[in-house]
């Protein structure tokens, strides 16, 4: 990838795929090729389809005469970290501004590939920027013959909970979990969503969003995520004209 392509890969959102480029060919005595890089999949959500403050990457390698020994990457200025397989899962944290991944395969005859770059620029919003920001999107989108019907915890028929100060609360069965904004959706049901910032517990915010996951209640739950994706995701929900995912 030369640096007018990785340019083109700075953005953020979704799923973004980089795809590498195998070696030329030719006649005469053999010789090893190189090994190459073949994919990198970049996502904002882990498995479990969670946003919880890093991005998740699958790195898939090949070697065409030979063995993949080893896929070494390296995440902004995080240690070189090297896995002994083919197909490597990697996860880092977020930082603010300009994030960049190496990623270099290695075969058994330790030729290496092209070192193949990704990058994206984030900026992690404040809990009262991502908040203000979620609420003027929602606001925003008005529906001939459909009202959006938002609740917050301003909401007069919100029960009000001192534990949960400015959030809307739902309970599921003896567990109380808090949002900031419930979503009535066109067919009646809901969903949650709400924003954490970095300073909080993310064990206690990923918890919740199980707990919904579990109870089958549609919601958006960001963790220390960029305003990029905040934004994406809410323009999907929104575009869906609230429709469940379930």
């Amino acid at each position: 990838m030369n640096r007018r392509d990785f340019q083109k890969a700075i953005l953020t959102g979704g799923l973004i795929t980089i795809f590498g480029c195998g070696g030329g060919g030719g006649g005469g005595k053999k010789k090893n090729k190189a090994p190459v890089i073949e994919s990198i999949v970049r996502g904002f959500k882990n498995t479990n389809g969670e946003y919880d403050g890093k991005i998740h990457y699958n790195i898939i390698a090949k070697d065409r005469d030979g063995e993949i020994k080893e896929v070494c990457v390296k995440w902004n200025n995080e240690d070189l970290k090297c896995y002994d397989d083919p197909i490597v899962e990697f996860s880092g944290k977020i930082d603010e501004g300009v994030n960049t991944l190496k990623a270099t395969a290695y075969d058994n005859m330790g030729k290496a590939s092209s070192t193949l770059l990704d990058g994206f620029n984030a900026h992690i919003p404040s809990y009262t920027e991502a908040y203000n920001h979620i609420r003027e999107m929602i606001e925003a989108d008005i529906r001939t013959g459909e009202p959006i019907r938002l609740k917050d915890a301003s909401s007069s028929d919100e029960q009000k909970y001192a534990d949960f100060p400015g959030k809307v609360v739902i309970a599921l069965d003896d567990l109380l979990v808090p949002s900031d904004f419930k979503i009535i959706k066109n067919d009646g049901s809901i969903a949650l969503i709400n924003y954490s910032s970095a300073e909080e517990n993310l064990e206690k915010h990923l918890s919740y969003r199980r707990a919904l996951q579990d109870y089958r209640i549609d919601n958006l739950y960001f963790y220390a995520t960029p305003l990029d994706e905040v934004h994406n995701a809410m323009g999907e929900l929104i575009s869906k004209y609230y429709e469940t995912d379930f």
